[in-house]
């Protein structure tokens, strides 16, 4: 445990670090198959522990089943264990979203990945319950992100970020699947998949210009998507007409509404 934590502001996001650094981890993370090792493993440990909504009397309420509700309250535990995690490799810089609604959710830097900036984004998804035999598909497409903003415009630095999309070297997800049991979270499986591998070329809202993933499990688990290259998929989804509707005249963000429509 570090004794005290020092943090700062660099490119639009809260540079969280420890100050006490004694005897932090060494990890692989220069190059891509080693980060996703070392994320594999960090995540590994995860129990899902929340047990309800704490009031000013002690009482705890159960979480309302509300998916959006659930998707967020997920993510916010695992990104919070997977940063502990993070915090102990020595020469990792950890830069979280001030926002809340920006991308990504986390970005890594520093000397441990080789000076590379890496990003990553917690997508949460509930199985689809059958009537027998186990869950195959996500209940609703998972959303990768929007289309129609920074990932359009690889070159310009994300508002509020300061950083370019294109300067990130890798765009990793950590997708968080569950189910919902007797009111509550269930069988929690995180998988680490680079963002292109599991892309379909179907949206993930009908309204919304939104990148959506594979629905199939072991699509998902196996980085299985439609497009044979990460060319392919920046070409597809870079030139796919944008829908201008009147809830979306301004290029999307991502932020938690999207697990509303995306049933994350």
């Amino acid at each position: 445990m570090w004794a005290s934590y020092g943090e700062s502001r660099v490119c639009g996001l809260r540079y969280s670090r420890p100050m006490a650094a004694r005897g932090r981890e060494l990890a692989d993370l220069a190059t891509l198959e080693g980060i996703k090792a070392w994320l594999r493993e960090s995540v590994r440990d995860y129990r899902w522990n929340v047990r309800g909504i704490i009031l000013d009397d002690g009482r705890v309420i159960p979480l309302p089943k509300e998916p959006a509700v659930v998707a967020k309250v997920v993510e916010i535990s695992v990104t919070e264990h997977f940063k502990r995690k993070a915090y102990a490799v020595r020469g990792l810089d950890v830069l979280d979203d001030l926002s809340g609604r920006g991308y990504p959710d986390v970005l890594l830097a520093g000397r441990a990945v080789a000076n590379k900036r890496v990003a990553l984004d917690v997508k949460v998804a509930r199985r689809k319950a059958r009537k027998s035999g186990a869950p195959t598909k996500t209940q609703s497409r998972i959303t990768l992100g929007p289309f129609d903003s920074y990932f359009r415009r690889p070159n310009d630095p994300i508002p509020g970020v300061g950083v370019a999309y294109g300067d990130m070297e890798w765009h990793i997800d950590l997708i968080v699947l569950y189910d919902w049991v007797d009111g509550g979270v269930d069988n929690v499986e995180i998988l680490v998949v680079e963002t292109w591998r599991v892309a379909s070329m179907r949206r993930s809202s009908t309204t919304r210009n939104y990148i959506g993933a594979m629905d199939s499990i072991s699509d998902l688990r196996a980085e299985r998507g439609a497009f044979d290259t990460i060319d392919d998929f920046y070409a597809y989804w870079r030139t796919l007409p944008v829908k201008r509707t009147p809830d979306a005249i301004e290029p999307e963000q991502v932020g938690p509404e999207e697990a509303i429509e995306a049933g994350a």
